[in-house]
């Protein structure tokens, strides 16, 4: 308590004692972990062996020995994936709050592998929109490297698969749906989906919905978090 009251001068005298709680993270630190690899050569082949550990996230060595670890992995893609930094503004906020120096190319490489180790879960989510009994597709314009692309979107009532291609036709839609989709397809007017249906068995049902759109009526929510990514690499 203060010395004396704030309001009049006058002697203060306990009367009781009040709890508050307060959120607080801890000091942010860079954990830098050496590895000792044991290295080895084979005696029939001559190919050069090495024991890994859990938690390596690369088995590179000698001029790529030093590697981003699986968290640090993990919070890059989802800072750059899920809420759509870029690389630079990625890596500036590793320095910034963990005092993490890392390159733009860096982070790169290292979500490029994150792609790889996550490629055949991907497909399993391909093979399971193809099977759906209703598909919304959806696309939208997407730049990469300053160029139009399109960012597709095709969701059921359990997930939505999203693609990223150079074009918005046919042959991309077909990339994902594939030519024997057989269920509902919940679609605009986007005449990329009336070939489809043109393709299609006769028995094929085909639901279109066509609706007045507005920025309003589309709701902000996420659909894909990448809350496991680290994992990926233990």
């Amino acid at each position: 308590m203060p010395d004396c009251c704030p309001h009049c001068g006058g002697e203060l005298e306990e009367t009781r004692i009040e709890k508050q709680y307060q959120t607080e993270i801890p000091p942010p630190q860079v954990e830098r972990i050496e590895f000792h690899i044991h290295m080895g050569r084979c005696k029939h082949c001559g190919r050069q062996v090495q024991g890994p550990h859990p938690r390596q996230s690369s088995d590179a060595v000698g001029s790529a020995a030093s590697q981003l670890g699986p968290r640090v992995v993990a919070l890059a893609t989802e800072m750059n994936k899920g809420l759509g930094l870029s690389y630079g503004k990625t890596a500036a906020l590793l320095q910034t709050v963990f005092g993490l120096p890392v390159s733009r190319g860096g982070l790169a490489q290292a979500l490029a592998r994150v792609a790889g180790k996550a490629e055949p879960t991907y497909q399993q989510l391909v093979k399971q929109i193809r099977g759906a009994p209703s598909v919304t597709p959806d696309e939208t314009g997407w730049k990469v490297g300053g160029k139009l692309w399109w960012m597709w979107a095709f969701s059921s009532d359990q997930l939505t698969v999203y693609s990223i291609q150079p074009g918005r036709g046919y042959e991309q839609a077909t990339a994902i749906l594939g030519t024997g989709f057989d269920g509902f397809l919940v679609r605009d007017g986007w005449a990329v989906y009336r070939r489809k249906q043109s393709l299609r068995r006769p028995y094929v049902r085909l639901v279109e919905i066509r609706q007045q759109r507005s920025f309003d009526s589309f709701p902000s929510t996420r659909t894909i978090e990448l809350r496991a990514v680290g994992k990926l690499f233990l």
